[in-house]
This record gives structure tokens, sequence and C-alpha cells, in this order.
């Protein structure tokens, strides 16, 4: 069945799918409602309510990670919340394991959606309660029950940590000074320096690295990109760990988006009936602070609705190309589709790397070549920045590995039987993809071999524009294993990445406030700036048609793809500047096709913003132009 679109970047199916579960949920929790005294003498318990809350909750919130819509995960923070005061999962009764583990997802769960709200403060004491839970249950039910569990409380806390040098709350309970905010606010500096354009409609993002910072099936990379990509709503911005601080969220209707309820009023009516929120149609009832949300959502609405998603978490090669494929039959002749990958990348034997060699400079070792497919696999993930040793006895050197493509599964799979193809992503397979605008952002040590794909030609393609990660990642910028890719980090959460360049892992909130504002400032000047050298071609080029920048030209219409250039054009800046990177190629990201001079590496307006944003923490000798 084709999935046929509409204007809003959401599919009929998808639409036709949420009002039917929606439909099915509302009725169950209607019923358990009317017949509730009947319901508990033949056995229905708190944990039972509890549950079928949950997977409302969790309804919402698969809506949410599809389309965006801020009033799907308000609903399921709503449910979610409710569960959480009334204690539905609470130990009063006994209960055996697969009531244990119903609890135990609904924390994981939550604690997903506090962090999807930036509610840092109601997250951490979500996590602190699960490890408390986790310990419970591996009392009652062993070590080797418990032990997945564990996993993914350890798995929560790194997510929380990996937001470098962000402040952390000195006690349970204390409220957070600073949050960054990785969602594109309207009328930030960034998006309103010219006009906007929706142009992107569709966003693919798939991320797979070893020992992975991720809670659940959702990487830290894709969950910054995701956000970033998102139109903000001051609906979501509502102080952490106070059940009031969701102003409301309202009737979701078949799109997800919704008009304006109460969290407080939702928690209300849950009190008077012993529930959680009730559900009326496709969300909850309608209460009150409606003003104030149909204004925020009004706000949103005018510049138009964040693009449609798919968050695949180490998919096959098969799988993300069908997914792709689906993609694509959505798309209009004037859309535009932005894939993020980031992975290991894949190279040819020619050159395999010694073991402990790694794009990283402060990575884990990586096993060596061996006899069989699975550690020839792994073997074969290396860096750009290695080359081969020379060969005993003399003779001319071997060739330099050759990369072929980004790893998206774990190489160890092929040890299962699974074809090593189907683990990476090549250049190759992302051509017949290109019958749309496509931009392409890949954060992996094989970035590089990505660009041959905007200068190839062809009469039914459009040359996709590519933003590639540098190839290499000094020490100087942290390990990946613990902060997430840096390249993807700098291109969401600017600040953050400013305060690993500069070495600052405690600055105060009034510091991370200013640095804010700075970096807004300057990249707002970056894109400026960026329209201004492209209008021309806007006007004479249309994407694909040859003119210097012309691509870009049309994309970046769009503001919250004219967000990600001119933070792009930032760090490729910062990064040619700083003392760790300076002079060396394999530490440069690069854009295909190449962005105009006006906004290059050395030009004025870029190296001002750096050195400006140096400047809040007095740390401009470590940011030096290039001679």
């Amino acid at each position: 069945m084709n999935q046929q679109r509409d204007g809003t970047g959401s599919s009929t199916v998808d639409r036709m799918l949420s009002v039917l579960a929606s439909k099915v949920f509302s009725d169950l929790w209607s019923y358990q409602q009317e017949h509730r005294e009947t319901l508990v003498e033949r056995g229905l318990t708190r944990a039972d309510i509890g549950d079928i809350a949950s997977k409302i909750g969790q309804l919402y919130y698969s809506l949410y990670l599809r389309t965006s819509k801020p009033g799907a995960i308000l609903e399921a923070y709503v449910f979610y919340e409710a569960i959480h005061a009334r204690a539905y999962f609470d130990e009063q009764s006994p209960r055996g394991m697969a009531e244990a583990v119903k609890a135990l997802k609904f924390y994981a769960r939550f604690i997903i959606v506090c962090l999807l709200l930036n509610k840092k403060e109601e997250a951490w004491n979500l996590v602190q309660e699960f490890q408390a839970l986790v310990s419970a249950f591996e009392l009652k039910f062993g070590a080797g029950a418990a032990g997945e569990w564990q996993v993914v409380v350890r798995d929560a806390a790194a997510f929380l940590n990996a937001d470098f040098a962000m402040p952390t709350p000195r006690s349970p309970g204390a409220y957070i000074q600073y949050r960054p905010n990785l969602r594109c606010s309207a009328s930030s500096a960034e998006a309103s320096a010219g006009p906007h354009v929706p142009r992107l409609r569709e966003v693919v993002l798939a991320a797979y690295q070893p020992r992975q910072v991720k809670i659940a099936e959702l990487p830290i990379d894709s969950f910054r990109m995701a956000l970033a990509l998102e139109w903000h709503d001051a609906r979501l911005a509502g102080p952490s760990g106070n059940s009031s601080g969701v102003s409301g969220s309202g009737d979701v209707d078949a799109d997800g988006d919704g008009d304006g309820s109460a969290a407080a009023a939702a928690r209300a009516a849950a009190a008077a009936t012993d529930a959680a929120p009730r559900v009326n149609g496709a969300g909850a009832a309608l209460a009150s602070g409606a003003a104030t949300t149909a204004a925020a959502a009004a706000a949103v609405a005018a510049a138009g609705d964040s693009p449609y998603r798919q968050i695949t978490f180490r998919p096959s090669a098969p799988a993300l190309l069908h997914l792709l494929a689906s993609t694509l039959m959505r798309l209009r002749a004037k859309d535009v589709l932005l894939v993020h990958l980031a992975g290991l990348g894949h190279w040819s034997s020619g050159g395999l790397p010694k073991a402990g060699s790694s794009g990283d400079d402060a990575s884990a070792t990586r096993p060596s070549g061996a006899a069989d497919d699975a550690d020839a696999a792994a073997a074969a993930v290396s860096t750009l920045s290695l080359l081969p040793s020379e060969p005993e006895g003399g003779g001319p050197p071997p060739a330099a590995p050759e990369s072929l493509g980004v790893f998206l599964s774990s190489p160890s799979g092929a040890a299962a039987g699974v074809p090593l193809a189907d683990l990476f992503i090549s250049p190759g397979d992302l051509a017949p993809f290109t019958r749309r605008q496509m931009v392409l952002v890949v954060d992996s040590d094989a970035s590089r071999a990505f660009a041959s794909l905007s200068l190839s030609e062809s009469g039914c393609t459009v040359p996709p524009l590519c933003l590639l990660s540098p190839p290499h990642r000094p020490s100087a910028l942290r390990e990946a294993a613990a902060t997430g890719c840096f390249f993807t980090m700098a291109l969401t959460c600017p600040v953050m990445a400013m305060c690993v360049m500069a070495g600052e892992v405690a600055p105060t909130p009034g510091q991370l406030a200013a640095l804010e504002q700075v970096l807004d400032d300057g990249c707002a000047e970056i894109a400026r700036t960026l329209l201004a050298a492209l209008h021309p071609a806007a006007a004479t080029s249309s994407p694909g048609a040859g003119v210097p920048g012309g691509g870009w030209a049309v994309a970046v219409e769009d503001a919250l793809l004219r967000q990600l250039v001119a933070r792009f054009v930032f760090v490729r800046a910062a990064l040619s500047m700083h003392v760790a990177a300076r002079g060396r190629d394999d530490c440069q990201p690069s854009a295909v096709p190449e962005l105009p001079l006006a906004v290059g590496p050395g030009s004025a307006v870029a190296r001002d913003a750096v050195l400006a944003a140096a400047r809040v923490f007095k740390r401009e000798g470590l940011f030096t132009p290039p001679s």
C-alpha cells in the first residue's frame, strides 16, 4: 500500500494507525473506568491499571518519535507522570516477575520521555528510583534475571552524563540552573536570519558505535539530531520535576498535535477517579491553559511543521535501504530529505590497522585481522589518519586503505552468518535515492568516501549536499564513547561542543548562558552572510543545476537546515583554528559541494564568531587563525 503524503509531513497510513490505536486504548480505558468495581472483584490490580495507562503513554511516545508533534510527547508525559504520582507500580502487594518487569519498563520509558522534554532533574530522580527498583528485583529474582536491567540503569546514567560540562543536580530534586535547548526556536537569531521556506520534509537517522551512549534503542547521536531538527514549542519549556510544568497538551488529533490542556487538570481528574488521566477521543480531556498553549502552538505553526522522521537503531543495510525507498515515495519534487549516518568506517583490507589503532586518539583497542569473517570485519574498522606500516625487507609500501562505507551494525554480526555486505552502507547504496534533494550528514572516520555522491553527474539525479565529519578526532576533544560523536554534538549543541574545544569542564550557569548568546549571535551573522553569498545562485539555479552554491541556496531557505549549515561553518572554523587540529587536514570537516568563500574557515565572519565564543572562557589562546 503506497503511503500518500499530506502537507504536514506525516503519512496516511500513520494517521490511520494512530486513530485506530487511540480508539482501541480509549475504549479500553473507558471500559475499565466504568466497570472498575466489578473488574477489581475479578482480580484487576493497580498494576494492571498502570500497565494500561503505560501502554497509552507508549502509544503517544511512538507517535511523537515519528511526527515530532509536541502534543504527542506531552500526552505521553501526562500519563507517565500520573502513573508515577499515583504509584500504580508500588510494592505493597506481592507480585511475580511479569508484574515487576512491567514496572521496570515503565521507569525506562518515563526516563526517556523526561529527557525528550528536557526535564533533567526529574530524569535524575527517576534513575535513582529505577536503580533501587532494579536492586530489589535482583534480591527477589536473582542476579541473572536482573543483569539486563542493570545495563539499562547504567545506560540511563551514562546518557545523562554524556552532556559534557552541563550542570547536574547537586542533590536529589535540586534545580538545574542551565539546560541547553536543542530544539530550533522560530524566534532565535539563527532561524530569523532570513525568511523560512519549509523544504525539509523527511529525516532518517541511523547510528552505531561500539560502547555507544544510548538509552533503550535511542543512541545519543540520533537523539541530539532529532531534537535539533524539530521546532521548539513553548509548551515543552515547563520547569522540571513539577507536574505543573506541562502547561497543557490537549486533544491529540490524527496528526498527533493538540490544541491545549493542562497536565494538572488531567491529574486532578485522575485523583478523582483513582486512575491515570482519562482518554477522551484521541487525547486527554481539555481543561485549562488553552489560551496559553494555543498561542504557543500558533507560534510554531507559523514556522511550519517539524519534519517527519524515522529513527533506526543498528539497522541492516537492506532494512535502511527499504526505509529510504519508502521515504522517497512520499517526497514531492521540491522537498528535501536529510539522512544522518553516524558509525565506524569500513575499510579495505589492503591496509589493516594494527591492534590499538583508532579514529579517536583515546578510543579502545580494536582487533587486528583474523581468518574468520567476524574478525576480518572487525579489523576492517580503521581510521583514515593511519597509514600502513613499511613492509619488512624493503619494497614499495602497500596501498593506503580505501574507505568502503560506514558500519551501522556491529561487524561481529558476520560471526552469526550475517553477510558482511548487510552490515554497512556504501556511497553507492545511496545513489538511487538522489532523485530528490538529499542533505547527507555523515559522522564517521570514513565520511569522506561519501563526497563521491555529490561529484557524480547524472541527468536523473540531484547531487546530494554533504556535511562530512573530520576523519580523525584528537584526544583533546574527548572520547566518543563518553560524550557521543563530536561532529554531531557541534551541529546540534554548539554550547557543549565549544566547552569541549575550550577544555572547560565546569563552567558556571552564567558562563553557559553568555556562551549561548554569543554563539546565537555569531551563527546568526554567519547565516546572514551565507544567504547574501548564495542569493545570486538561488535566483538563477535549481538544485543540481551546476551553478556553484545552487543546491545550498535552495536548502538554506529552510530555517532548520540553515541553522545546521551555520553551525557547520562555525565548527569548521573552530577546528581550523584549534591548537589540537590546526594544520591537520584529517581533523577538518568538509562540505560537498563547497560552501561560498564568504563563510569559509578563514572568513572574517567565522573567525570572529569563534574568537567571541572563546573569550567567554578567556581561552582565545587555543584558537589561532592558520597562517
